[in-house]
C-alpha cells in the first residue's frame, strides 16, 4: 500500500498553531499518514492521524475521517483508542489520539515467534472487550486485524482505526466491503448483505488464529484461492492448541454467521477459559461520550453530522498482506 500524500512540512505548521510538536512519522494506513506529537499544554506524547483532502481524494478520505470521529467520539473504553481533538487546516483534516508506543500485535507477532500464555489471553479478552464495548452503542468496526490493535505503554490492547467503522442495529444487514481480504467472513466474499456485528466476530477469530499460532489459517497462493478457502469456511485449529481455547475459536469461526455467537458471549468464554492469575490491569469500563467533550469542533457544522455517511472506501490489500 502506498503512503498517503502528505505534506509534512504543513502538517508540522498546522500542528504547531494548535500547540503540538511534530515529533516523528509513526506509520500509515488507507487514508492517512500518523505522526508521534508532543502536547506543550498537556506535557504529553499523542499520536496525530492527519488526512488529505485535496484533489480527488476528498469524497473518500474525508467518509473515513468522519467515520473515524463519530465513531470514537461516541466511546470511551480502556480498550479502544481515544480521541482528544481534531480539527482542519487548509487540505488536512487532524485527529489527536491515544499515543501507543509499543506498535501493534501485528509487529510484536512478527518481532516474537513464541508469546506466552498468559499475554496471549490478556489480549484475547481486552480485544473481545474492546469490540463489545463497540457493538454495546452501536457500533461495527469492520477492520478488526492484528496492525488494527496498539498496545500502549502497560502492554494493554487498544483497538484503533475506525475509518470503515459504521452504525447499525441489532441484526440489520448491509452491503459494504472494506477491509483486508483475509479478514473477510465466507458471507462477505459471497457479495452477500451481511450482518457487520458477525463479520466483526469472524475477524476477531481470524485475528485470534494470527495471534495464537503466529500465521493466518489460508494457504492460498492467489486472490482467487483466497475466496474459495474462505467460501469453504474450513478453518483447522492446530492439534497444539490448548482444547478449550480450540473449542472457542471452533465456536467463533463458524462459516453460517447465524451460528456464530455475539462479541459479548466470545467474552464470556474467554473468561471462562482464561487461566486464572492475579489482576494487573485496571478494569476496562464503558460510557457514552458526550456529544462536546473533548472535541476541537473547528470544521463547519454542517460538514459533520452525527449520522455517519455512507462508506464507499475499499482497500486495496493483497491476499498475503494482514496490514
Amino acid at each position: 500500500m502506498d503512503a498517503p500524500y502528505i505534506d509534512v512540512e504543513a502538517a508540522r505548521i498546522a500542528l504547531e498553531k494548535r500547540g503540538y510538536i511534530l515529533i516523528d512519522i509513526i506509520g500509515y494506513g488507507g487514508f492517512a499518514n500518523v505522526f508521534k506529537v508532543y502536547s506543550q499544554h498537556f506535557k504529553q506524547y499523542f499520536a496525530a492521524k492527519v488526512c488529505y483532502i485535496g484533489s480527488d481524494a476528498v469524497t473518500q478520505n474525508l467518509q473515513s475521517f468522519m467515520a473515524e470521529v463519530g465513531a470514537l467520539s461516541k466511546i470511551y473504553h480502556s480498550s479502544v483508542i481515544n480521541i482528544y481533538s481534531y480539527f482542519d487546516d487548509n487540505s488536512y483534516l487532524f485527529i489527536i489520539l491515544d499515543y501507543c508506543p509499543n506498535g501493534s500485535v501485528l509487529d510484536y507477532i512478527k518481532t516474537h515467534p513464541h508469546i506466552e500464555t498468559s499475554l496471549i489471553f490478556d489480549w484475547l479478552v481486552q480485544t473481545t472487550e474492546g469490540l463489545v464495548a463497540c457493538h454495546n452503542i452501536g457500533i461495527s468496526h469492520r477492520d478488526i486485524k492484528p496492525s488494527n490493535l496498539l498496545i500502549d505503554s502497560y502492554n494493554r490492547i487498544k483497538i484503533g482505526d475506525f475509518g470503515l467503522a459504521v452504525i447499525a442495529e441489532k441484526s440489520q444487514m448491509i452491503a459494504r466491503f472494506g477491509g483486508s481480504p483475509i479478514f473477510y467472513s465466507p458471507e462477505m466474499v459471497m457479495k452477500k448483505k451481511f450482518d457487520p456485528f458477525k463479520a466483526d466476530v469472524w475477524a476477531l477469530g481470524i485475528t485470534f488464529y494470527r495471534l495464537i499460532f503466529g500465521k493466518i489459517p489460508y494457504t492460498a497462493k492467489s486472490n482467487d484461492e483466497l475466496v474459495e478457502q474462505i467460501k469453504c469456511g474450513r478453518i483447522i485449529i492446530p492439534a497444539t492448541c490448548d482444547a478449550k481455547l480450540s473449542v472457542v475459536l471452533e465456536m467463533i469461526l463458524k462459516p453460517n454467521p447465524d451460528e456464530r455467537p455475539t462479541a459479548a458471549d466470545v467474552l464470556q468464554l474467554l473468561k471462562y477459559i482464561r487461566p486464572q492469575k492475579k489482576a494487573q490491569f485496571l478494569v476496562p469500563f464503558a460510557v457514552r461520550r458526550s456529544s462536546n467533550k473533548f472535541k476541537s469542533q473547528t470544521l463547519e457544522s454542517k460538514t459533520f453530522s452525527h449520522k455517519l455517511p455512507t462508506l464507499s472506501r475499499r482497500r486495496n490489500s493483497a491476499f498475503v498482506d494482514d496490514n
